[in-house]
Order: C-alpha cells, then sequence, then structure tokens
C-alpha cells in the first residue's frame, strides 16, 4: 500500500465521522429543544395551579372584621400610659 492511499482512505473516514458528529450534535440540539419547550409547558401549567391555589387561599386567610374585632378583644392588649409626663 502506498502512502497515498492510506491518506486518502484516512481523509474518507475522517469526513465520514465529522458528518456523523455534525448531526449528532443537530440530534442533540433539537432534543435540547424539546426538553426546554416540555419544561416551559409544565412551568407554565404549574404557574396556573400554583395562581388557581393562591386565589383559593386568599378568602380563607384575610379575616373579616368581625373576627379581626374579636381576635383584638381576645389577644389585644391596651398599652399603659402614665397620665402625664413622669420626666426628671
Amino acid at each position: 500500500m502506498s502512502a497515498k492511499y492510506v491518506v486518502t482512505i484516512a481523509s474518507c473516514f475522517s469526513g465520514l465521522a465529522i458528518v456523523a458528529c455534525l448531526f449528532t450534535v443537530g440530534a442533540i440540539f433539537k432534543d435540547i429543544n424539546d426538553l426546554y419547550d416540555n419544561v416551559m409547558d409544565d412551568m407554565d401549567e404549574f404557574k396556573m395551579f400554583a395562581n388557581n391555589a393562591w386565589k383559593d387561599m386568599i378568602p380563607v386567610t384575610r379575616p373579616s372584621l368581625d373576627n379581626q374585632s374579636n381576635l383584638r378583644a381576645l389577644f389585644g392588649r391596651e398599652k399603659r400610659q402614665a397620665g402625664q409626663c413622669n420626666c426628671g
């Protein structure tokens, strides 16, 4: 075998390897973009569920004015203040 023949065969195999790598990079890029799209869709769905849950929780946790006055009567206390200044 001559050196020219060996170089030609090596060049052909190198070219095929480069083409195969380019196709593989394209496939990986497509898979990453598909994963990104799926994650974004799932995040939108999660955001919808979270917002709906928040809207359901807000009326439950917000006390009415009547409840606030009851809570203040039970747990609140009036601060003690002197009738006049007790300075110096």
